[in-house]
């Protein structure tokens, strides 16, 4: 019994999550023009602010781990302050670099409506399946009433409301039928 209740809670979560339902068949329809979508603009900003700092945070690190090792020579000591001092400029004009990209995101509108996307970013979405095709999580894990064993019995005509299932004793049988090894 825990089995089929992993079954039925798998494909639950591949309905809900992955759209299983929508995996019937490959037919595509056009996306509504007022559904609301992610801004290519923005996500391409994203990714160039999330780019810029991590090269930042590793210049930061770099930064932070250079020391003066050994004897304190003057020779070395300008070596270690260029160093320094270059680190020091780059990550400036990185940080100058993020600050503008985080600006340009801010004024980009993260979801725009499908009409204002723009032609090479436009797409298809899967097609809802209709009621007459079902879902197919339910025909895999869960048999329709009118397929499965009746939970009547065909031969008790009930007189009274309280009569009108089958006994409880027989219904395990009559929905798990064990074959005969005679």
């Amino acid at each position: 019994m825990f089995s089929r209740w992993s079954q039925e809670n798998f494909f639950r979560y591949m309905r809900q999550s992955y759209n299983l339902d929508g995996l019937i068949d490959y037919g595509t329809e056009g996306v509504p023009e007022t559904t609301m979508v992610v801004n290519p603009a923005h996500r391409t900003l994203d990714g160039q602010v999330r780019k810029k700092v991590g090269v930042l945070s590793r210049k930061i690190a770099e930064f932070g781990a250079i020391n003066l090792e050994g004897e304190i020579e003057p020779c070395k000591v300008e070596a270690f302050a260029q160093r320094k001092s270059d680190l020091q400029e780059s990550i400036t004009q990185l940080q100058n670099e993020v600050d503008t990209l985080k600006a340009q995101r801010k004024a980009t509108p993260r979801h725009i409506p499908f009409k204002d996307l723009p032609e090479e970013a436009r797409f298809d979405r899967l097609c809802v399946p209709s009621t007459a095709r079902g879902s197919i999580s339910s025909r895999i894990c869960r048999p329709r009433p009118s397929r499965s064993v009746s939970t009547r019995s065909p031969i008790h005509h009930p007189t009274k409301p309280s009569d009108t299932f089958a006994p409880s004793s027989t219904l395990p049988r009559r929905c798990f039928p064990v074959p005969n090894c005679a």
